[in-house]
């Protein structure tokens, strides 16, 4: 059965886009560390948004919305990914007329019934 990736990034306040793309398994593992990190970086968010909001808020920042740092600075550039993780996620990461500054949400699903 055919998988895809379905993500949802935030081109501006809550301008939302979705990419939707077919994924294999071996991407799927190779992306995993990637979704932890974006995880990661959500929850410290949520632990106090009034103080944490400006360092964790953007996740993904492509084209114009890179206000502070891109995907290599914030996590290759740390140690926390690879440069080879970073590049196969953004292929799946939809790009609005700007760019995104974040991703919202992924998700696997698999092909279904078309019924139109």
């Amino acid at each position: 059965m055919k998988k895809f990736i379905v993500i949802k990034a935030d081109t501006n306040d809550a301008d939302y886009i979705y990419g939707k793309e077919p994924i294999t398994d071996e991407e799927i593992e190779a992306i995993k560390p990637v979704i932890e990190q974006l995880k990661a970086r959500k929850e410290k968010l949520l632990e106090d948004w009034a103080k944490n909001y400006n360092e964790w808020s953007h996740n993904w920042e492509t084209g114009e919305h890179t206000f502070t740092r891109n995907p290599t600075e914030m996590y290759v550039n740390t140690g926390l990914l690879t440069q080879e993780q970073v590049d196969l996620f953004d292929r799946f990461v939809p790009y609005g007329e700007y760019g995104v500054h974040t991703i919202e949400s992924v998700e696997i699903v698999h092909e279904g019934e078309k019924l139109f």
